[in-house]
């Protein structure tokens, strides 16, 4: 069974390392991210870090399922690349 390398940390734990961390962004990006977070009722910070967190959440589903993916396969669960074929043409001409 293969394996991908990546591994996922939770949040909490990049929280409680990385506290200090500071990014910093070219004036322009930092008016546009003024004005996204204004306009979401945030400040730029709190708008960051969501940001962050939400991408973070989507890696950690994206690489789970990859790996989902993997497992099936080595199991031999899988389809046909004619059969996915034929499953988007019928998608895109229903």
């Amino acid at each position: 069974m293969r394996k991908l390398a990546f591994r996922v940390l939770p949040l909490s734990r990049f929280s409680r390392n990385l506290k200090g961390m500071e990014v910093h962004f070219s004036p322009d990006v930092e008016t546009q991210l003024q004005q996204v977070a204004s306009a979401n009722g945030k400040d730029a910070e709190q708008l960051v870090k969501d940001t962050v967190a939400r991408m973070l959440e989507n890696q950690a589903r994206f690489i789970a399922g990859v790996q989902r993916g993997i497992e099936q396969a080595d199991r031999g669960e899988f389809v046909e690349h004619k059969d996915v074929l034929n499953r988007i043409e019928r998608l895109l001409h229903s």
